[in-house]
């Protein structure tokens, strides 16, 4: 990812508000866990074009990473208020809430979430991944059967409800 964030450096040192190189470089960046840069070259594309509700949710999801928590909210907040359902953007919420050990909170983000869209498997997959860690094993159950109810053959689901018995 190193080598990727350096060819577009190298494009973004001739032209320094291309778009597409900034937003691969923030690509780049997030997948390496350089988190600082990637929520840098978000920022800046949020300069450029303050409108585009996927910028602001991929500066959250790099500030998450960076443990800034309470800009990843703003963020993703940012981002819902552009786009109500930018649903990746409350499952985003939902993963700071739960790194902070807000996990009631962390709940309350994925039902958010479902008010808006109740047929968005990667909804439910998360909720259920989450469940999962925090011990809760009857909304993990319920979130894995969710994921079958709207994709039959969705057979990680399948796995996971075996395992939880």
């Amino acid at each position: 990812f190193q080598a990727a964030a350096e060819d577009y450096t190298a494009i973004l040192d001739i032209e320094k508000d291309d778009v597409k190189a900034l937003e691969g470089r923030g690509k780049a960046n997030q997948k390496g866990s350089h988190y600082i840069d990637a929520a840098a070259d978000w920022s800046r594309l949020i300069e450029i074009d303050a409108s585009n509700e996927a910028y602001f949710r991929q500066r959250g999801e790099a500030n998450l990473g960076a443990r800034e928590y309470q800009q990843a909210l703003d963020d993703f907040e940012k981002s819902i208020e552009l786009k109500r359902d930018a649903m990746q953007a409350y499952i985003g919420r939902a993963k700071v809430y739960s790194a902070m050990g807000d996990i009631e909170q962390s709940k309350r983000e994925f039902e958010r979430g479902i008010a808006v869209n109740d047929r968005y498997i990667p909804l439910f997959w998360t909720r259920g991944e989450m469940a999962y860690e925090w011990g809760d094993k009857d909304l993990a159950i319920a979130s894995y059967r969710r994921v079958l109810a709207l994709n039959g053959v969705y057979e990680d689901a399948r796995r996971r409800l075996q395992r939880l018995g």
